[in-house]
């Protein structure tokens, strides 16, 4: 992802290509996360059941995070087809809205699944798009930040260098997903009160 996306910014000959790159990225990292918290939003909305659920599934899921527990979970694992890596324009917008909705690539934590759950389970349709929007901003932010920490690397050397940092921030990525999870169950309980 950084070598495709974050790389080019940083050692591109011509800044103004590489940025108008990684600027589509980041519109179409940020709609596609948008479309996808809309989507999910609407799909079931808050219930008092949703809301049981969604506590019930978020401790589960930080769980087996955080206990290396053996429960398997969906994987789509899409891939952006190699002649549109290389495409400045085409290959962005597919890429980031590929990636910003979250969903449809190899997913290393759980925390997305907390999400995805949060839009199915909590959300509406608006508050589901502002989230997704968020995402897809978070999304193209890592991935600009990634590929200026990595540019002189190669591939195969930044995703072992970014399945280090992931490793490094295990332990802070499930702390804040857990309280985040318990947030939003005490916030959906609390108006249902």
């Amino acid at each position: 992802m950084t070598h495709v996306i974050g790389s080019p910014v940083w050692t591109a000959r011509h800044r103004l290509p590489a940025l108008v790159s990684f600027t589509l990225f980041l519109i179409f990292s940020i709609a596609g996360g948008i479309a996808i918290g809309a989507g999910f939003g609407a799909l079931l909305g808050s219930t008092r059941l949703g809301q049981i659920v969604f506590g019930i599934l978020a401790v589960v899921l930080v769980s087996r995070d955080l206990f290396y527990l053996r429960i398997p979970l969906p994987q789509v694992r899409l891939q952006v087809p190699e002649g549109l890596k290389t495409r400045r324009v085409l290959g962005p917008m597919v890429y980031g809205a590929i990636l910003g909705a979250g969903v449809f690539t190899y997913l290393p934590s759980t925390v997305v699944y907390i999400y995805i759950l949060a839009l199915l389970l909590l959300a509406s349709a608006l508050e589901g798009a502002v989230v997704g929007g968020i995402f897809g901003a978070s999304y193209a932010a890592a991935a600009l930040l990634l590929g200026a920490r990595t540019a002189t690397l190669t591939a195969v050397h930044q995703a072992a260098h970014v399945k280090a940092l992931f490793t490094r921030g295990r332990w802070v990525t499930l702390t804040l997903a857990a309280i985040i999870s318990i947030l939003l169950s005490l916030t959906t309980l609390a108006e249902g009160l």
